[in-house]
């Protein structure tokens, strides 16, 4: 015990917060099962894949790193075909993909190895054996960037998919209760709670001890929200379709930036409403753990229609003077992923987030209050 690490907490108030979070449900309560993933150096090594940049025709022929996963996003980034360096990815334009989207992917399964399937893992579930890859799984990226945007990134992943040892997933992710754990660390409250612990790595220990919605009214709301961020293409409609009991269409999920925006702020608030956190606790944790979140919030801008405006079109918008406007060509850009040309539509504006988190909040107290 004297040596056990102490948490970081800037102020009487987050500790407070924490303290509430410490009495929440774990996620350990679950029984959920691990899983490492490939090791990148010594399973290439052994032959199970090998380096080579592709476009798979299936997710049984995807190889996941980190980059690719976002907060409640599957398939945030892809890398270049270059292949420069652990920073030459692309945003994924989700807006754009087809229904059957895979992510270009670093790494190339070896087929011939018979037992490739078997050997990535295997989970005891209802004391039957089953591959780990053909179930839906939570995975988050291993490294904690506790001074970043956000610490956890957890997103799901659909059958036939593996991943390297730099991610970890948990599963399965098939049913609203196993669900909840993902939903719930998506929350950036859930978020801080890890980041105050200061660890740098987030292995299956302390995935499992991260605060839990288990239960409530809102807990459905909260998994719904969840699904419409992460169901993006046809691989997820089975899961959408059993736990939602709805069918599963290209317009089921939300893809445009700012209705993505807004459902996370509704996880954030219901999440904080389900663990007893007030709103003026949870917009605090915002304003004092999250500089760079609230960084961005302040400098990125969208337009009329709710899409990010990039950054090339900015830098243009920076150099007019007072009441010019950039013209029709010049707002004029194509999405170096998708090939898809837009035009941004004035006004550009930055989102609330704050405003945001505090509609939501007010929103579902009164969900609650009524129930």
């Amino acid at each position: 015990l004297l040596e056990t690490r102490t948490v970081y907490s800037v102020n009487s108030e987050a500790a407070a917060v924490l303290a509430k979070l410490a009495d929440a449900p774990r996620i350990k309560s679950l029984g959920l099962k691990f899983s490492s993933g490939w090791h990148e150096t010594a399973d290439r090594k052994r032959g199970y894949f090998d380096t080579s940049w592709q476009h798979p025709d299936s997710w049984t022929d995807a190889i996941l790193q980190g980059p690719h996963l976002g907060v409640s996003t599957p398939m945030i980034k892809q890398p270049n075909p270059t292949m420069k360096h652990n920073q030459d990815w692309s945003e994924v334009d989700l807006e754009a993909i087809k229904i059957n989207f895979v992510p270009a992917t670093a790494y190339i399964p070896n087929r011939s190895v018979a037992s490739y399937e078997h050997d990535y893992g295997i989970w005891q579930l209802e004391g039957e054996e089953a591959l780990v890859k053909s179930q839906y799984r939570v995975a988050w990226r291993i490294m904690a960037a506790t001074t970043g945007f956000r610490t956890v990134y957890p997103s799901l992943i659909p059958p036939g998919s593996v991943h390297i040892h730099g991610v970890a997933s948990a599963g399965p992710m098939d049913e609203e209760k196993n669900l909840s754990a993902a939903a719930s660390a998506s929350s950036f409250l859930v978020d801080y709670y890890f980041r105050a612990l200061g660890i740098a790595n987030i292995l299956p220990s302390s995935f499992s001890s991260l605060p839990l919605v288990s239960d409530g009214p809102l807990l459905l709301h909260i998994v719904r929200k969840y699904l419409e961020l992460n169901c993006l293409t046809a691989a997820y409609a089975p899961l959408w379709e059993k736990v939602v009991k709805e069918p599963w269409a290209f317009g089921t999920p939300l893809r445009n930036a700012r209705d993505r925006f807004h459902a996370q702020n509704e996880i954030d608030a219901m999440v904080a409403l389900s663990l007893g956190v007030t709103l003026d606790e949870l917009l605090m944790i915002y304003r004092t753990q999250f500089p760079v979140m609230r960084r961005y919030d302040r400098e990125d801008l969208y337009d009329t229609n709710g899409r990010k405006v990039p950054k090339d079109v900015l830098k243009l918008e920076k150099k007019l003077k007072d009441g010019q406007q950039l013209s029709e060509a010049d707002r004029t850009w194509t999405h170096p992923q998708s090939g898809v040309e837009y035009v941004f539509a004035y006004p550009f504006a930055p989102l609330d987030r704050e405003a945001d988190l505090a509609a939501a909040y007010e929103k579902y107290a009164a969900m609650m209050e009524q129930q």
